[in-house]
């Protein structure tokens, strides 16, 4: 965690972040707010890990072509978290045995 926060101030990313913050041009809560974006930003990454891992090969291998199960678009579920209620696209598989912890 504080090497990740060091990392985005090193780069200036945490300053551009929270000058936008201060000049009203970016929420840093609420529906649309940087927080619960992160958020989903982090959770939808891990579910499209988990999906991969799931169904053995990476999005856009042709090794999936000749697999039975494959990706089948996103299901829209809305989780409550810490930083407010969060907007997810789970991803499916087409047989329908992905099922995300």
């Amino acid at each position: 965690g504080a090497d990740a926060v060091e990392a985005l101030k090193s780069a200036g990313v945490l300053d551009d972040v929270l000058a936008k913050i201060d000049a009203g041009q970016l929420q840093l809560t609420g529906q649309g707010g940087f927080l619960p974006e992160m958020v989903k930003a982090v959770l939808e990454r891990g579910l499209a890990a988990e999906l991969t891992d799931h169904l053995g090969y990476d999005k856009g291998d042709p090794v999936g072509r000749e697999l039975p199960n494959a990706r089948n678009g996103f299901t829209p579920k809305t989780v409550a978290s810490e930083v407010g209620d969060v907007g997810l696209a789970i991803p499916r598989d087409r047989d329908g045995s992905f099922t995300p912890t």
